[in-house]
């Protein structure tokens, strides 16, 4: 027996998933990430939770989300993060997205900021959209933050 050979075999059917969603054949994309994903890959659980989310098939896209979010996968934490946030549950938005944030992803630092701001937290709006702004080191995105907050203050 080949050490790791389950391993491989995940890895080599996210590969092809990846192929055939690539292709836009997200019928056998499904198949193979489905694979991986009851295996416990947190990249083929991410992968089967968008193509759940793309058919509107949200509950079985959140369980193959918070499968990999709590693997630490940060694309899952900021798609379940956003899929709460559109279904207006906004403590667990903020949940999943600070943990992404706090793996330094732009969009949902950007997300946390507004959400921060809607909820009149003018300090967390602020360390968010700061964050995002040093993230993206665009002269325009700090000029906006900087002039919004002291625009407000």
């Amino acid at each position: 027996m080949i050490p790791g050979k389950d391993n491989i075999a995940i890895c080599y059917s996210n590969v092809v998933a990846n192929t055939f969603y690539e292709r836009n054949d997200f019928v056998k994309a499904k198949e193979l990430y489905k694979i991986g994903a009851d295996q416990g890959h947190a990249g083929a659980q991410n992968n089967l939770g968008s193509i759940l989310d793309n058919e509107g098939e949200i509950e079985q896209a959140k369980t193959y989300y918070k499968l990999s979010a709590n693997q630490g996968n940060r694309l899952a934490q900021y798609n379940l993060g956003i899929i709460f946030k559109d279904e207006g549950n906004i403590e667990e938005a903020k949940k999943y997205l600070k943990m992404t944030a706090d793996q330094d992803s732009e969009d949902a630092q950007h997300v946390l900021g507004t959400i921060f701001l809607e909820e009149g937290n003018i300090e967390e709006a602020k360390k968010y959209w700061t964050l995002f702004a040093n993230q993206t080191k665009t002269t325009a995105h700090r000029i906006m933050i900087q002039k919004k907050f002291n625009h407000d203050s």
